[in-house]
């Protein structure tokens, strides 16, 4: 390992580049319209993910001499129509992205947090997603919200990484929904709920073990072959506004009191795996987060 030593102020290294984005919407009527859109993008701050299931640990790298940063050109077309005189709007969109600079940790990285030399266990290569979204946007007069369905897939290839073939990107999600409904008593009283689900996350479970040296070494399946289970969860909420609220009054505000995970979902954050001498076979261990959790907020305008 080398170490450089670099000046009070002076740059490491410096890395520019142009954003474009394009967009236009072309009206077919009064209620039915298509759009189009491009747009590039630098990420200067990337995240890589340990895909070895026990071990969900996010860690985030800025642009280095080592690590460039990610770039991305995005590409979407849709189509949009309102009915129900406006209160209903459908709409239907496709997209497609392709990077460059994706990272991603070699394969059996360990415990990343605390090495110094993390940064030399990154690769690189390309990465590229597509998918749709079906969205429907509510509002009358109480009622208002939104109900949206997306289905996506998300890929990497990485020279060096699960032998050289593409494999599905940590951060992948197949199946999303998300329910929002919202209703108002009165002015001052409303209340929201959310729902939300999504496919589970890409991770790697092992698949048999050996013995090395008198110890037992576990033998793994292909990155990000296997799925954590699905998540889903529902958060509510009531929010009382005062009476300066409501009259747009500076300084005035709302109680709002929340349930998040209302039904108290177990949602899977990591499945470590045991071996059990006793009955003779491995056993899976869902390691999760959090229930139910209360919240009561005082919220201020000014």
């Amino acid at each position: 390992m080398d170490t450089k030593e670099f000046g009070k102020g002076k740059a490491i290294k410096t890395y520019s580049g142009l954003e474009p984005r394009v967009s236009a919407s072309l009206p077919l009527t009064q209620d039915l319209s298509i759009k189009a859109a491009y747009s590039r993008s630098y990420q200067f701050l990337q995240q890589a993910r340990v895909s070895i299931t026990g071990s969900p640990v996010d860690t985030w790298f800025t642009a280095s001499p080592n690590t460039k940063p990610q770039i991305s050109d995005q590409f979407s077309l849709g189509i949009n129509s309102l009915f129900a005189e406006q209160a209903l709007e459908l709409s239907l969109e496709g997209f497609y992205k392709k990077s460059r600079n994706a990272i991603d940790f070699v394969e059996n990285a360990g415990i990343v947090i605390d090495n110094e030399n993390r940064e030399g266990l990154l690769r690189s290569g390309k990465g590229w997603s597509y998918g749709a979204e079906l969205m429907l946007k509510y509002d009358f007069a109480k009622w208002n919200g939104w109900l949206a369905y997306t289905w996506s897939k998300a890929y990497y290839h990485i020279p060096g990484l699960n032998g050289g073939e593409k494999y599905r990107s940590p951060l992948n999600h197949e199946h999303s929904i998300n329910f929002v409904l919202t209703y108002d008593f009165s002015k001052r009283w409303s209340a929201s709920g959310e729902w939300v689900f999504y496919s589970g996350a890409p991770t790697t479970y092992p698949v048999g073990r050996y013995s090395y040296r008198g110890k037992w070494v576990p033998m793994y399946s292909g990155r990000n072959e296997d799925s954590l289970p699905d998540y889903h969860r529902m958060d509510l909420s009531v929010t009382y506004r005062t009476k300066g609220r409501v009259q747009g009054k500076r300084f005035s505000g709302e109680w709002n009191l929340s349930l998040y995970n209302a039904y108290s979902r177990h949602n899977a954050w990591s499945i470590a795996f045991n071996y059990n001498r006793k009955e003779n076979s491995a056993e899976a261990l869902k390691v999760y987060l959090f229930t139910i959790i209360p919240s009561i907020a005082y919220n201020i305008t000014f």
